[in-house]
């Protein structure tokens, strides 16, 4: 076995890099944990030779404290150096960026998958997740652990390949990458990356990639299970653990996910069709709005709680056994801000008048969690930006790292781990970090507000109904009406009220646009998807398209002459188009909640990234390799090798290991990182620690 010897001293060596500092302390720590044999027990990529799988998340390790941005140049300046890096680990020679390079480009995301899983489970620390500065406390001072989850998407450009006979057929790296929507980012292909952290700590506990968009319904199900187990292992009550996403999170799935996984939920929501429902701007003007407490930087928001509302899916959205979700009950906040000359142009939320309202759904209780409070709570996922925005700073997360999937979720997943246990380690080197007991702050008094509570407030049933009967007479002259009559055979109808047509499946198609001297009909984007009329059956039923598209729309057209440019006037034929009957039956909540506003975590994992880092500057580091007396390794029978029988995972990992040698590791300079180094367990066989002054 090889022996190990660190000796912290002032005599002055050959050294390794200064960003090497870091990942000896890393490397020297995983090591007395025995985190390197757990690595090579979970991780397995079978290949055909090349390195084992420690090696690879030893090249990654040692790239990521680097800081440097592209791996061909960390190759380049680490290659004097590989031997002693990789000694460290107890290997012979770190890889190549070529090497590591085909090793992410055939893994897959099963097996990669579990080993994320484990590694950022065993990165958590459950002492830190229950500190009592750690969570949010709600209106009555009691204590909660927030989650945050968050997809993002990475994108690739895709250039024109050459397509000639000559040539050998195209193949492109990223065809595991597909289309989807890439919001502000260019891109053809792309990959979806799912992230989820601790709110109080920046600690990840769950990653996920996968192409395109991704499957909402695995990712979601995923970061709830991730959010679970890192509850479980903290000793986390899940009554008091909410899970935090912006839009992506206000949909049925979503909080049915959460709801089976036992989590609490909060998150925007998008349905602002229902403030136009006549009880609901009752109640909108007669509430009572609270003020939402901010920092200061953003637009003075006001909430009321709208009550408690039974939700339903959309259509397309179906369960693991293809069934529609059942309505859930939800509690639905709105928010009203005045925008200001400077952002008169808001994101999210819609504009009614001199206002925009917001909306956002939660399961949290109105007592613990007040309409104000609930929406602060939300709002403090600026952390979590925060928190992206510095990992992709100091670990460029936001680089694309692979082209496969399995490739960059190793690799993320590495990242992830490391931003967090250089957190942990200062910790150990830093105690002037400590938290800051935030005291909370009162609330307006509750008989303020009670005075307008009751107002409205009664059980209501809203309803949007479609617009009043076109009066007037018709947009289209008689013949055009029967003209078009006439193609669909019985069945299709003229609807007055609409202006429009009226298919045989009872959707309205109504006027769209002027499109070369043609007046365009059309149903709304989901009316023709699942239509029976689109492919013909046994029953003979007559066929509307044959189209395969699912985002199909059949379009009528209309030509027109002079006189009927004259008096078609299309902005006021849009105010006909009909919109579908919402019900909402909202029961409303009366609690005024507690007298504190919620209060934030106090505590600062950055300042102890900081306190790592401050310990591993003017360190120097110097590794020697000495022989020594190490029994030899077993041979392999000559039946095996003269077979190419297939190498067991045990000889894979044997095949590059360090054997017959002693490390010897100097450490001169850095009081903090000699006070870390004496600190290991001394009596590990695997190496003898000697500090020296």
């Amino acid at each position: 076995m090889t022996k190990h010897r660190v000796v912290v001293t002032d005599k002055r060596q050959e050294r390794l890099p200064d960003w090497a500092a870091s990942y000896v302390a890393l490397i020297t720590r995983m090591r007395q944990q025995g985190m390197l044999d757990e690595i090579a027990e979970r991780l397995r990529v079978p290949r055909q030779g090349g390195y084992s799988d420690i090696d690879i998340v030893m090249f990654l390790l040692c790239f990521l404290c680097s800081g440097l941005q592209s791996q061909k140049e960390f190759g380049d300046r680490s290659k004097p150096y590989r031997v002693q890096l990789a000694a460290l680990a107890d290997r012979k020679q770190l890889p190549a960026p070529s090497s590591t390079s085909r090793y992410l480009g055939s893994a897959s995301t099963e097996q990669v998958q579990p080993f994320v899983d484990w590694l950022l489970l065993s990165g958590v620390d459950a002492t830190l997740l229950a500190h009592e500065y750690a969570g949010w406390r709600d209106s009555r001072g009691k204590l909660w652990s927030v989650f945050d989850w968050d997809p993002s998407v990475l994108t690739m450009r895709r250039r024109g390949l050459p397509d000639k006979e000559s040539l050998p057929e195209a193949s492109r790296r990223s065809a595991a990458a597909e289309p989807g929507y890439s919001g502000r980012k260019r891109g053809e292909v792309q990959l979806c990356r799912s992230i989820i952290t601790h709110a109080g700590t920046a600690q990840p506990v769950g990653l996920m990639v996968q192409p395109g968009n991704g499957h909402f319904r695995q990712l979601c199900t995923h970061a709830a299970d991730a959010v679970r187990r890192a509850a479980d292992e903290a000793g986390l009550a899940r009554r008091r653990t909410v899970m935090r996403a912006d839009g992506i999170g206000g949909c049925v799935p979503f909080i049915r996910i959460c709801q089976q996984a036992g989590v609490r939920y909060l998150a925007r929501l998008s349905r602002y069709r229902w403030l136009e429902a006549d009880a609901v701007t009752q109640l909108v003007e007669a509430g009572c709005f609270e003020q939402v407490v901010d920092s200061g930087s953003g637009p003075v928001r006001e909430a009321l709680d709208l009550g408690w509302v039974r939700i339903h899916a959309d259509r397309r959205s179906q369960t693991r056994d293809a069934q529609p979700y059942e309505p859930v009950r939800a509690r639905v906040i709105v928010t009203r801000f005045k925008p200001s000359e400077q952002h008169s142009y808001h994101q999210a939320g819609r504009r009614i008048g001199e206002y925009c309202y917001e909306m956002f759904v939660t399961d949290l209780d109105a007592d613990s969690w007040p309409a104000a409070e609930a929406v602060a709570l939300y709002f403090g996922r600026a952390g979590c930006e925060n928190y992206y925005a510095q990992l992709n700073r100091e670990h460029n997360l936001d680089q694309l790292f692979s082209q496969q999937p399995a490739g960059q979720l190793l690799v993320s997943a590495l990242a992830l781990w490391l931003f967090g246990e250089q957190a942990r380690l200062g910790r150990q080197l830093d105690d002037g970090a400590q938290p800051v007991d935030r005291a909370q702050k009162p609330r307006q008094p509750a008989s303020s507000r009670r005075a307008h509570l009751g107002r409205n407030r009664s059980q209501a049933d809203a309803e949007i109904s479609g617009p009043d009967t076109y009066e007037g007479a018709d947009i289209l002259k008689a013949d055009q009406i029967e003209e078009v009559l006439e193609r669909f055979d019985d069945g299709w109808r003229w609807d007055r009220s609409i202006q429009g047509f009226v298919c045989w499946r009872d959707q309205p198609l109504t006027a769209r646009k002027i499109r070369r001297s043609r007046l365009v009909f059309s149903p709304t984007r989901t009316a023709c998807r699942g239509c029976p009329f689109r492919q013909p059956d046994s029953d003979g039923h007559p066929v509307c398209t044959e189209s395969t598209n699912p985002d199909f729309r059949k379009e009528v057209s209309v030509k027109l002459d002079d006189a009927d440019f004259e008096r078609i006037e299309l902005d006021k034929l849009k105010e006909l188009r009909p919109s579908p009957k919402i019900q909402l039956h909202i029961e409303p909540i009366t609690t005024d909640g507690g007298p504190w506003h919620m209060a934030p975590p106090s505590l600062f994992p950055a300042r102890w990234r900081r306190a790592f880092r401050r310990a591993c500057q003017d360190v120097e580091v110097e590794v020697e390799l000495h022989d020594s007396a190490d029994s030899p390794p077993p041979v392999r029978p000559i039946a095996e090798i003269r077979q190419r029988r297939r190498l067991s995972w045990e000889q894979r990992h044997r095949r590059g290991a360090l054997r017959g040698k002693t490390v010897e590791l100097t450490v001169r300079g850095g009081d903090d990182l000699k006070q870390f180094f004496s600190t290991l367990d001394p009596s590990s066989d695997s190496h003898v620690i000697e500090i020296a002054s």
